[in-house]
C-alpha cells in the first residue's frame, strides 16, 4: 500500500507477480497481476500473472544493460579497482 509506483513496474516485465506471505491481506492485491504465496521454505502459484509482452527496444536495453553488469561483476573479480571507474560510468546512465 505504500509503494503507489508498482503499476509503472508492469512496463519492464512481460507478467508482473506480487510474492507474499500467508498473513498478507491478499484482497488488497490487484486481480490482474500474479499471486505467489511464499514462507522461508517454500512457495505455491495461487494466480498466473497475464502476459503483456514489453516492446522490442526496451527488451534489448534491458538486456544489454543486464550484459554489462554481470560483465563488469565478473571482471570486478580480477581487477576490483578497475572496475570502479566503469561502475561508477553506468550508474550516470
Amino acid at each position: 500500500m505504500s509503494d503507489n509506483k508498482w503499476h509503472e513496474y508492469r512496463d519492464f516485465c512481460d507478467a508482473l507477480f506480487f510474492a507474499v506471505d500467508s498473513d498478507f491481506p491478499l484482497k488488497i492485491l490487484p486481480n490482474d497481476t500474479g499471486l505467489i504465496l511464499a514462507d522461508t521454505q517454500e512457495a505455491e502459484l495461487l494466480r498466473e500473472a497475464p502476459w503483456h509482452l514489453m516492446p522490442p527496444a526496451r527488451r534489448r536495453s534491458l538486456m544489454q544493460r543486464f550484459a554489462m553488469l554481470a560483465g563488469l561483476r565478473l571482471a570486478a573479480l580480477q581487477d576490483p579497482q578497475g572496475v570502479a571507474a566503469q561502475r561508477a560510468l553506468l550508474a550516470v546512465e
